[in-house]
């Protein structure tokens, strides 16, 4: 069965929202986004401050008691990135930090504290408040920037589309695979099989034996950056939005999540707890609207 629940914040209507993550806190599962509020067209002139509220939901983990606490910035212009944001286990609490990671590029201004959410948030069940101001940011190391090891193997992308293996021993070039979209996660091994998923220009969930680059299995996804496991099972969300569960060494469907009936489409965040998959939704014409997403994966039926 799959469960749903609103995410949406009394009250406040959304001109933009975004998912920050999905975290475990003690017995808790915490939802983690932003919401942009929106004014009304009559009133908004340039000057016009649209509020940024972070919003912490509290789930447990049967879903049968929901809490919420929200912090709010609206007293001057700030922008907050969601994917310069990072957030950590505390001592009891998640700490997050709202620009660990220097904005830059692309859709991004040069990073400006002045215009920027640029605090450390503490987030404990059922209260969520700020703590500091974030220290400087750092440059963040992309997917395809890394270098990932394998006991002798070294893996990394020579060119954007090339990944190249090679012995640490003796520096050789041990094979090279062509990719069809940019890599977008990192590079993990499991049973000598090397699992990361590709986006960019369409995009799918890979199996490549680590020995010799040979292709297990290539599942078109139009985009993987995020997965998760269930056993030997990995878990993606495809094309169409629904969360797709895979066999790990074949690359074969063997579960669909069908989100499309409650007219939901998944974010590829998930967070996997003693069999139960714990992820995001959103309407599918209403973007702003968010949901919780809840389903036994142990269960016999999905519907």
């Amino acid at each position: 069965m799959i469960q749903t629940i609103s995410l949406a914040l009394e009250g406040v209507i959304c001109r933009a929202h975004y998912l920050i993550g999905i975290y475990t806190l003690n017995d808790k599962i915490v939802f983690l986004h932003s919401i942009l509020g929106d004014t009304p067209k009559e009133l908004i002139t340039k000057n016009t401050v649209f509020p940024q509220y972070i919003v912490a939901d509290f789930f447990s983990a049967d879903f049968t008691v929901h809490t919420q606490a929200h912090i709010v910035y609206s007293e001057q212009r700030k922008t907050l990135f969601e994917s310069c944001c990072e957030c950590e286990p505390g001592e009891d609490c998640l700490l997050l930090n709202t620009v660990r990671y220097r904005p830059h590029g692309g859709i991004y201004p040069e990073y400006d504290p002045f215009g920027t959410v640029a605090k450390m948030i503490e987030i404990r069940d059922g209260s969520i408040c700020e703590i500091g101001e974030s220290p400087e940011p750092v440059e963040k190391i992309y997917c395809d920037g890394k270098t990932f090891t394998f006991g002798d193997y070294s893996v990394r992308m020579a060119s954007p589309f090339t990944m190249e293996c090679a012995s640490r021993t003796t520096g050789k070039t041990l094979w090279k695979l062509r990719l069809s979209a940019y890599l977008y996660t990192d590079i993990e091994e499991k049973n000598g099989v090397l699992y990361f998923g590709t986006a960019g220009k369409g995009g799918r969930f890979c199996g490549v034996t680590l020995h010799d680059g040979s292709e297990l299995f290539s599942y078109d996804t139009g985009g993987t950056d995020h997965y998760a496991w269930f056993g030997d099972h990995a878990l993606v969300v495809d094309r169409k939005g629904d969360i797709v569960l895979l066999d790990a060494k074949t690359g074969v469907e063997k579960k669909r999540l069908d989100l499309r009936k409650k007219k939901l489409c998944a974010f590829a965040q998930m967070v996997i707890k003693n069999g139960t998959l714990y992820a995001v939704a959103r309407h599918n014409k209403n973007y702003y609207d968010f949901y919780a997403v809840r389903v036994d994966l142990t269960a016999s039926s999905d519907q």
